[in-house]
């Protein structure tokens, strides 16, 4: 994990997909079913990701939304969590730290 200041209150940043909590993982998808402008879907996740309200995130200097957003260009290959041999993309399944998950299709269940 690295360190963050937001509003002179330290946050974690995950440095992985092995360090996203399921939980995590669910907000972050559903997060993006929803029709944001660029700027939303960066504050939106560095709130999931570093635990910090999103009304703190929105505070936060577009420029220093670039910055931050750096931390996490490693969640940008998702494809690497989705690549479940002999499953098809609709399945919704995943692994994280070799766990096969499912979710349905509207991210609000899973199963192991």
């Amino acid at each position: 994990m690295k360190n963050i200041l937001i509003d002179d209150k330290g946050y974690k940043i995950p440095e992985s997909w092995q360090e996203i909590t399921l939980g995590k993982f669910q907000k972050l998808f559903s997060d993006r079913k929803k029709d944001l402008l660029p700027e939303e879907i960066i504050v939106n996740t560095i709130s999931v990701l570093a635990d910090c309200p999103v009304d703190v995130c929105r505070k936060i200097q577009y420029e220093d939304l670039e910055e931050i957003s750096k931390l996490f260009l490693w969640a940008k290959d998702v494809d690497s969590v989705f690549d479940v041999e002999g499953k098809e993309a609709e399945d919704m399944v995943f692994n994280i730290d070799g766990r096969l998950f499912t979710f349905d299709k509207t991210w609000s269940e899973y199963r192991c």
